[in-house]
């Protein structure tokens, strides 16, 4: 019987034994080992046998049944089920796919690892038969399913368990079953998963690098856990008997292989190829050579424990509100390089199972609120690399929860995909296919970089212990004690209003109140506009007066004619004009901001009556755009004086040329000076 220590053993490596068995290592089912199972069988949830295959008589039918009421038991009393556990005589090694169960029975003592990599590979042969291995499709398919389990196990020594060569001579398609007279070539050959004969109009391989992260972010900000696992995954249409070389990147060094490489080494762990590659060579000189088999396979996969930033960032603050509501500010940023874009990036973060009425502000994509989760998923279609973008969403709590019960939050769970991008930098450099008839094959390569299991994130503590916060903790619009539940009208918090205004940084009052300075900001700001403003209009009223002054002695009546100087007062009043309209929106922002900050100081004292969020918020989103219009002003009315003041010299000239006598020129007319006819004069 299995002892205690084997069963440790089992339990700590079926990870490992459910990865081996998701490979097409066949070799490693070759070696027979003294007592194997005597009876397969797959089982529902509730424990009836579905499929039940007897290969000795050793143990009776009823132990099937038995296995689930064990489980429970074992459940019941505060254990961990392992994959092996035996009773009354009888060894019991099972896993689970989906809400089925795969049964492997034996009386004496097993090979337990053989055995659990030969029901993961019974899982993907069916898989590979049906798509999706559950209960409709094994009853509906259990003929081909008992033929299959005859062709990979007999006597309970397991046999062929490449789904490649049973494909071959069982296939689910009646009029395709003939009757061989021996064995495919393949099943005794030496490569036994690629028959001969194969032809294809058009040699292509597909070959794709993909890396999936797992990685765990403490609610501080602090990377807990992190791994790469990668896998290269190929589809060959090739004719004949091709041999394929691959061949990565300098960088890449495999574990013990004792090699350098040139600047910063990629190190593989627990790399695993599939059995055509030759071992034998790889180990003599790195070499990937193999043939490969027809269709779709995963060449090799490996880890990489090494520690790597999170690729997409995600910080979230949680506000309660007396119980009765809760609020959530996300921002999300691409922690990669401009280039990259990640596609169809999904945030799933928890919420309360009983919040009610959702509302949510996005700055991009689409949030919807996902009940049956119990959380709300903000949906990206595209996040490019280095962008950031802010979320916040409100929802109500029926039940209403004292403020000391804290409540345990799971973590944010991201998903996304990053096109030709890896995170190891792996990179393919070539790829050789030789065929003794030498056809002209095309190979593709393709990168993909995505989340993986395990890829989340803690959320940040109550009223947000984040970086992206601090700097506007003191001044924090409250929307404690409003009253109103209209998503519309209570208090826009200033982390939006940060935002907003960061992503203005041209201007000096938008960098200054990202610091928190926001009043004295607006006050610099009219300063220096007054300033600017007052040495502009003196210089237009000194160019007026030397012009006055040269018109007084030549043309007397002309000069009458320009003492009101429509031009120059146009000019000024314009850029007066833009200085206050700039100054308006300026002091209007800063009244509704101390005003809210005055609410939010005094929201135990004082009784807030003036709700002016949304007076707040239209100053604070529109003072970037009036200020770009207010310069635009500016510039348009100076260039506009300039030009004047050139035209009026030239009309100032051609006058003192022809002394008093004012002449019908195009100089004159473009001046709009009244020439004065002989009888007026």
């Amino acid at each position: 019987m299995l002892n205690h220590t084997a069963v440790r053993v089992i339990s700590a490596i079926d990870g490992v034994v459910t990865e081996l068995g998701n490979r097409s290592h066949s070799w490693l089912l070759t070696t027979p080992s003294p007592w194997s199972p005597v009876s397969i069988a797959i089982l529902d949830l509730k424990g009836k046998p579905l499929i039940q295959r007897a290969y000795r008589d050793d143990v009776h039918s009823s132990a099937i049944e038995k296995f689930l009421p064990l489980v429970l038991d074992i459940e019941e009393e505060g254990q961990q089920v392992t994959p092996c556990f035996s009773s009354q005589g009888i060894n019991y090694m099972h896993i689970r796919h989906s809400n089925l169960y795969l049964l492997a029975l034996s009386k004496r003592n097993t090979n337990a690892a053989e055995v659990i990599i030969f029901l993961h590979r019974l899982v993907s042969v069916l898989v590979e038969y049906f798509k999706e291995l559950e209960e409709e499709s094994i009853r509906d398919n259990f003929v081909i399913i008992y033929e299959l389990m005859d062709e990979m196990m007999d006597f309970g020594y397991p046999q062929t368990t490449e789904s490649k060569i049973l494909q071959e001579y069982i296939t689910q398609e009646s009029h395709k079953l003939e009757i061989q007279a021996r064995p495919p070539m393949a099943v005794t050959n030496a490569v036994s998963w690629r028959t001969e004969g194969i032809r294809y109009r058009k040699n292509e391989v597909f070959l794709d690098v993909i890396e999936s992260v797992n990685m765990l972010v403490n609610a501080n900000g602090n990377v807990v856990r992190s791994e790469i696992l990668g896998a290269i995954k190929m589809k060959c249409y090739l004719s004949g008997m091709p041999e394929l070389r691959l061949g990565l990147n300098d960088k890449v060094m495999f574990e013990s292989t004792g090699r350098t490489a040139r600047g910063k080494a990629i190190e593989m762990e627990d790399v695993k190829f599939h059995q055509c590659v030759r071992l034998s060579r790889f180990e003599n000189d790195r070499t990937i050579s193999f043939i490969p088999p027809d269709g779709e396979f995963e060449l090799m996969s490996y880890r990489l424990s090494t520690p790597v930033k999170p690729l997409i960032w995600v910080e979230a603050a949680v506000e309660s509100h007396k119980g009765s509501r809760v609020e959530y500010m996300v921002k999300v940023k691409a922690q990669f390089k401009r280039r990259s874009t990640a596609n169809n990036v999904e945030i799933y973060v928890p919420v309360p199972d009983d919040a009610d009425s959702p509302k949510f502000r996005a700055s991009t994509g689409t949030v919807q609120y996902a009940p049956d989760k119990s959380a709300f998923v903000w949906k990206i279609k595209q996040l490019g690399g280095s962008r950031e973008f802010l979320m916040r969403a409100h929802f109500g709590l029926p039940s209403v929860r004292s403020e000391t019960d804290v409540e345990k939050r799971p973590p944010i769970t991201v998903k996304f995909e990053i096109p030709y991008f890896t995170v190891s930098g792996i990179q393919v450099r070539y790829l050789k296919i030789v065929e003794k008839s030498g056809y002209q094959a095309l190979p593709w390569v393709r990168y993909i970089t995505q989340n993986g299991d395990d890829y989340s994130l803690r959320t940040a503590s109550e009223k947000g212990n984040m970086a992206f916060m601090d700097h506007v903790e003191d001044v924090a619009v409250s929307c404690v004690d409003c009253d109103n539940s209209d998503f519309g009208a209570f208090c826009l918090p200033t982390q939006i209003l940060s935002v907003l205004t960061q992503t203005a940084h041209f201007t000096l009052h938008t960098a200054a109140s990202a610091a928190g300075l926001s009043l004295a900001t607006d006050l610099l700001i009219v300063a220096i506009g007054l300033f600017v403003t007052t040495l502009v209009c003196m210089k237009i009223v000194q160019v007026r007066r030397r012009h006055k002054g040269v018109l007084a002695h030549n043309v007397l009546a002309i000069t009458e004619e320009l003492k009101t100087g429509t031009q120059y007062t146009s000019i000024i009043a314009m850029l007066v004009e833009s200085f206050a309209l700039e100054s308006i929106w300026l002091v209007g922002a800063t009244v509704t901001n101390s005003i809210s900050l005055l609410n939010t100081s005094g929201s135990d004292i004082v009784q807030r009556t003036i709700d002016i969020s949304a007076a707040t918020t239209f100053f604070s989103s529109t003072a970037p755009l009036i200020q770009i219009i207010a310069y635009l002003l500016v510039i348009f009315r100076v260039s506009m004086g300039i030009a004047w003041q050139v035209d009026t010299e030239q009309k100032l000239s051609s006058l003192q040329w022809n002394m008093n006598i004012a002449q019908t020129t195009q100089l004159s007319t473009r001046a709009s000076i009244r020439i004065f006819s002989e009888e007026e004069a």
